[in-house]
């Protein structure tokens, strides 16, 4: 969990903070939609879809010559 820090007159106290842990459970619902979609792979790199297929990082190339 994390925690803030607040201050206080002469010492600091550390209190959770009540919205990180709703935050990173959106964080990876979000992230969760973009892989579905095909948007983003499981390292969190976006896949490119504006060229073909065959012309894509890691793809089996062939030029026909």
């Amino acid at each position: 969990m994390k925690r803030l820090l607040v201050a206080k007159s002469e010492s600091r106290i550390l209190k959770a903070d009540p919205h990180f842990e709703a935050a990173a459970a959106r964080v990876k619902l979000a992230t969760r939609d973009l892989m579905d979609r095909g948007i983003i792979d499981s390292d969190g790199h976006r896949i490119r879809q504006d060229v073909p297929p065959d012309m894509r990082e890691r793809s089996e190339r062939d030029f026909g010559g």
